[in-house]
């Protein structure tokens, strides 16, 4: 054999027999690049010629293959196919992007044959040389899959980067660790209790059941059980007006117009795209890939059908931006027109006014009856009565008067309950009817649960009774009558008319004459268009000052909690997964890291869904539906922040994915010595990065994980815990047990901001490789129907009643809805640059991105001056008067200005003595009002039928 110097191409014998030679050897044996003084020209004829000389009869001879250590671009290397048996491992140039040699196991990483160098693994099951694939590695074993050196925060560890936890890092775990072990204990604990409340449970169980959406009282009923069931499953919220007002009509035909609209915008992707180019329809920037070779493929095959695909993009965007912003427009024109067309039906509304600058005057007074004489001699009309809004922002006063008024009704008429075969469902061991009211066993329960054993294990139970607002502890020590003295007007009360006609003509007389004189003070007189149930009466007593800066406080609040949120999760995130290892596909972390990501977005959506509620009720709003307002812009704008963070922790993870693979642009050009931003957000390996990011933010993260674990925090797992807290706890009685055994979260506004910022994800579709439209609008068609579809048994069957009666949360909700399409345009505005030559900002990308802004901002401005000023063009409104008295219409309403009003219904029992009472109105308890028509109370109703069920 041959026996020249040898260089670092030269292998074993053993190794070339084994790939294709004939003999074995114990020496080296020539291969073809082994003569450096043959010419490129003579070295074919040279070849030829040892070839003939070694392969004569009976002598050894090795096959040369002509593609071993020869470079070819990645597209000829794919089709020629795998490497020969001779050098069958395909290794990348480290000269020149995206261009391949076949190469033996021992030669992967060669410098000498200019390979990359850190590209030393033999990789047998892809047959390609790759880097060693350890997080936290800064330099590898040549060859092998082990660590030499570890990057800053990792200890090596038997050839492996160990993490170093940091003190923080220790902190938070062994946090975690204890809340888990002890939580644990605490449930054991709660299943090992002995049921001694069962009465307790009986009584909120019924009152839950009683408490759910049912149908008003018609003019036709004479009481009964029967007298108000629960609305039936397929009641079609989207077009049937319920008891619980006009704005849950309203939020159900968002909820479908949203869906319509998506459907509408999949259907018009497949019929421009699909009818243009079905490749970029289903694989554009979806296509998996395994090696560097299929990576280089593919990026260009992107780059080039993203280019030459751009008009088709372009031509989806301006239609869908052109019919969703006429859509919006003409749907906030007919959710107008379907509030105008309903709002007939006779309501508290229609025979109220607001009675301002009331004096701060004794409790003692008789201020109700005072003011009520003195308007009814200045305006010449009959006054109903007057609702005085006492000051109850004392939380100490509120919780008395509060209390007193439940207790009060516990030991009132009607509080018996009357068991059903079913009840024995609820504690699986209730036999006797029993009473609520009914002082229960405390004999029964151990000795031990009130010592020590309450002070450790106890916690728990004390933190959920007091989120649902129930205080163990005896009655107040301050008789009712002191507390009454106690008490303070605020500058607001609401007086009722006997008909509309003369609330109107109360208040142009009053309003002619200056107002009114009442204790030295003139009060005036103005309309108000506000339900009773959707006053919060503790709020009237804040002033506009205080709730400005209650506001400002409540937007820094979140705003502290967003950033706490960022540093204790989205942190400890990037700072794992920056050292993963992306040289081998150049994607981003997947697996495990996936659902991480995941957990972590759904963690802090249901963080902000509570922040924004408490934010909500810290500001002191007086009615309900601007605290439901401020509550659904908190949460959407909150959203959108938490939005722009995890899309900024989504592309920063694409570019260091890219970056750390080496990624090539499709002209070559390393994507690390790029800057220009809008070439590094455009390159086809971003793009494809971020559509995957984008993809799995909204599916499952965003789209469906939160609605699939809400039935089970919000409904199941709460009533599960307190039917066992209760039923172990004989202290929880009456109106305590009603309290505890509530849902714990009733339907809210919050549902507005989910659909918005879902939508508004779904628009940045719009800026990533467009096979990812399809799936993502897929998704978002299925969200939305889940969301539907939950929501509408949610309503019927599974929240307590509420009251959505205006359309000032729908109105919000109009306004917040320019963002999406303000998200399109501006995408549209970017895809457009440069492409038909109608403007082309060049340079670093800043400028473009700042006009991007600027044509985000200008489109939310104008639609929402079209919402403003063309919308009550297309349906002004045509006020219509009812015909209907005061009487008519409280006779089939629970909820007057006097049932809903502590401060009045407290003075009604101890101060006025009326008899009967006025009652506080409780959901669940409407059959205890008791009518009396001296002070305006006319509902009459039965016991309804309870439904043991969550």
């Amino acid at each position: 054999p041959w026996r020249g110097r040898p260089r670092r191409s030269l292998v074993p014998c053993e190794e070339a027999a084994r790939h294709g030679g004939r003999r074995q050897f114990n020496c080296r044996h020539w291969r073809g690049d082994s003569f450096p003084f043959v010419s490129r020209v003579a070295r074919p004829h040279f070849e030829g010629f040892v070839s003939r000389v070694f392969g004569a009869a009976g002598s050894p001879r090795v096959v040369v293959d002509a593609r071993c250590h020869r470079f070819m671009p990645a597209e000829t290397m794919a089709a020629l196919g795998a490497c020969p048996p001779t050098c069958p491992f395909i290794a990348e140039a480290g000269w020149q992007a995206c261009h391949f040699a076949c190469v033996d196991a021992a030669e992967c990483g060669s410098l000498h044959l200019g390979l990359q160098a850190n590209a030393t693994v033999s990789d047998r099951s892809r047959m390609f040389c790759r880097s060693c694939q350890l997080p936290g590695c800064l330099r590898y074993a040549h060859g092998r899959d082990e660590c030499e050196e570890c990057a800053a925060g990792y200890t090596r560890s038997r050839g492996h980067c160990v993490h170093d936890m940091s003190v923080l890092a220790y902190i938070e775990v062994g946090l975690l660790v204890f809340v888990a072990l002890y939580l644990v204990a605490w449930y054991v604990d709660l299943l090992c209790r002995p049921v001694v409340n069962e009465a307790g449970v009986a009584q909120g169980l019924a009152v839950r059941s009683w408490s759910k959406l049912r149908e008003p009282k018609r003019a036709d009923s004479e009481g009964g059980s029967e007298t108000r069931p629960l609305y039936p499953v397929t009641t079609n919220l989207s077009r049937e007006p319920i008891s619980s007002g006009l704005g849950t009509l309203l939020h159900f035909r968002f909820q479908l117009f949203w869906l319509c609209w998506s459907f509408y915008a999949l259907c018009l992707w497949l019929v421009i795209s699909g009818t243009a180019n079905r490749e970029m329809l289903f694989m554009l920037g979806v296509k998996d890939v395994t090696t560097p070779l299929a990576l280089c493929q593919v990026v260009a095959w992107g780059n080039k059908l993203q280019g030459e695909t751009m008009h088709i993009v372009l031509l989806f965007g301006g239609v869908l931006y052109g019919t969703t912003v006429v859509a919006t427009i003409i749907f906030a024109a007919r959710q107008r027109k379907k509030y105008e067309e309903l709002d007939v039906r006779a309501t508290m509304k229609d025979f109220v006014a607001l009675v301002s600058q009331i004096p701060c005057v004794s409790g003692s007074e008789p201020v109700e009856e005072d003011i009520r004489q003195r308007l009814a001699a200045s305006s010449g009309k009959r006054v109903v009565g007057v609702s005085i809004a006492w000051n109850l922002n004392d939380g100490r006063l509120a919780e008395a008067v509060y209390g007193e008024l439940r207790s009060s009704q516990d030991a009132g008429p009607g509080a018996t309950l009357k068991p059903t075969p079913s009840d024995s469902r609820s504690t699986g061991a209730r036999k006797e009817p029993l009473k609520a009211g009914a002082a229960p066993d405390v004999s029964a329960a151990p000795t031990r649960w009130s010592g020590l054993r309450w002070k450790i294990l106890g916690a728990p139970d004390r933190f959920l009774l007091y989120a649902l607002g129930v205080q163990l502890g005896g009655k107040t020590k301050q008789r009712p009558e002191d507390l009454v003295k106690a008490m303070r007007p605020t500058q607001f009360g609401f007086a009722v008319f006997e008909t509309e006609a003369d609330r109107d003509e109360a208040i142009s007389k009053v309003g002619e004459d200056g107002g009114f004189v009442y204790a030295g003070s003139r009060l005036s007189l103005q309309p108000i268009d506000a339900e009773p149930d959707s006053v919060i009466w503790h709020n009237m007593g804040v002033t506009r000052g205080q709730n400005l800066r209650r506001i400002m406080g409540g937007v820094l609040t979140l705003l502290l909690v967003i950033g706490i949120w960022g540093l204790l999760v989205y942190l400890p995130y990037l700072r794992a997964v920056q050292h993963l290892d992306y040289t081998m596909t150049r994607q981003t972390p997947g697996g495990v890291n996936v659902l991480a990501f995941a957990a972590m977005l759904t963690i802090g959506n249901v963080m902000l869904y509570f922040m924004c509620g408490l934010i909500a009720d810290y500001c002191g709003f007086r009615f309900d539906e601007h605290r439901q307002g401020a509550y659904f812009v908190f949460y959407c704008c909150a959203l959108m922040a938490i939005v722009t963070l995890d899309t900024y922790v989504a592309g920063l993870i694409a570019y260091k994915a890219a970056v750390a693979g080496k990624v090539h642009t499709a002209d070559g050009q390393l994507l690390s010595e790029v800057t220009d931003r809008k070439a590094i957000f455009d390159s086809y390996p971003v793009q494809k990065s971020l559509g995957y990011q984008l993809f799995i933010y909204c599916f499952p993260s965003t789209f469906f994980a939160p609605y699939l674990v809400e039935p089970l925090f919000i409904v199941y797992i709460p009533y599960h815990l307190m039917v066992r807290v209760v039923r172990s706890n004989p202290s929880i009685t009456g109106w305590r047990a009603e309290q505890a055994l509530q849902v714990f979260i009733p339907f809210d506004a919050g549902r507005y901001g989910d659909i918005i910022v879902n939508v508004v994800l779904a628009m940045l579709a719009f800026l990533v490789p467009a096979g990812y439209i399809l799936r993502i609008l897929t998704a978002l068609v299925g969200s939305l129907l889940l969301v539907y579809a939950w929501d509408h048994l949610r309503v019927l069957r599974l929240v307590p009643g509420f009251s959505i009666s205006l359309h000032a949360i729908d109105n919000y909700a109009m306004m917040l809805s320019t963002m999406p399409c303000g998200i399109l345009a501006a995408g549209i505005f970017y895809r457009e640059n440069c492409v038909h030559g109608l403007y082309c900002f060049e340079g670093d990308g800043n400028m473009l991105f700042v006009m991007c802004f600027v044509v985000f901002a200008g489109h939310c401005v104008l639609h929402i001056a079209a919402w403003m000023f063309v919308v009550p063009l297309l349906w002004p409104t045509t006020p219509m008067r009812t015909e209907l008295t005061y009487k008519e219409v409280a006779k089939y309403t629970p909820a007057t200005w006097f049932s809903v009003n502590p401060g009045w219904c407290i003075r009604s029992q101890y101060f006025y003595r009326h008899r009967p009472p006025a009652t506080l109105l409780v959901r669940g308890l409407e059959h205890r009002l008791k009518p009396n028509p001296k002070i305006g109370q006319y509902f009459e109703d039965g016991q309804p039928k309870a439904e043991y069920y969550p």
